[in-house]
This record gives C-alpha cells, sequence and structure tokens, in this order.
C-alpha cells in the first residue's frame, strides 16, 4: 500500500490524478485497525481519500459479513472508493449486497458466460 501511495504522490506531482486501487485479502479486511492504517498512509503520502478504491473479492466479503460492513463503512466514510472484485463466484446474498457501502461490482466472467449460455423460461 506504502508503493502504491508514493507511486501516487509523484503522480501527482507531475500534475497527473489518478486513482490507484488496491486489493485487500480476507486477512487484510479483518484486521481491527485497518482503516485506521489506510489513513494514516495516505495522511504520510498526501493523496486523497478518494484517488483509493479498495477491492476485496466476494468470497472475501462473505467469510465474516458483519466484520466486512463495519469495516467497509468505516472506509467509505473516509472517502475511499470501494469495490468488490469477482462478483457471481460465491453465495453472495443481494440483501447483503444493498446494505454494503460499495460503489462497484464487478461481475465474474463466469457468471456471465453461465448467463449467456442458459436457456430461458417462459
Amino acid at each position: 500500500m506504502g508503493e502504491a501511495m508514493r507511486q501516487c504522490q509523484a503522480w501527482k506531482r507531475e500534475g497527473i490524478r489518478i486513482k490507484i486501487a488496491i486489493n485487500v485479502s480476507a486477512r487484510n479486511l479483518f484486521e481491527a485497525n485497518l482503516a485506521r492504517t489506510i489513513e494514516r498512509v495516505l495522511l504520510e503520502h498526501d493523496v486523497e481519500a478518494e484517488h483509493l478504491k479498495i477491492e476485496m473479492t466476494e468470497s472475501t466479503l462473505m467469510e465474516e459479513p458483519g466484520r466486512s460492513l463495519q469495516t467497509l463503512e468505516q472506509l467509505s466514510q473516509m472517502g475511499v472508493e470501494l469495490a468488490i472484485d469477482d462478483f457471481g463466484t460465491g453465495y453472495s446474498s443481494l440483501k447483503l449486497l444493498r446494505r454494503l457501502p460499495v460503489d462497484e461490482i464487478k461481475i465474474d466472467k463466469s457468471f456471465v458466460l453461465d448467463m449467456a449460455g442458459s436457456r430461458t423460461r417462459p
């Protein structure tokens, strides 16, 4: 994360305003101080929260949905963009998905291909 923020800061000095995406694992997502750590790294590198996107897989979120929700709410309140990657590969409830403060859902290719090949019923 530090290296990504250093690069974002370097681009910012050159006048390039770009969002950096960082993938987080379940272990990262469930760290009690993840939001504080991200906030500290952003401040250290003089990068605004809106220039950071955190991506996590659907399966990562579903390991412990309650803890995931709490961390995602903290990050969202900071202004960090949130994305779910590989959606459709697990067993997420759409009801749960509606509760998550995510900005983007990346649907897994296998989910879309399965839809295109399945027959619809009247």
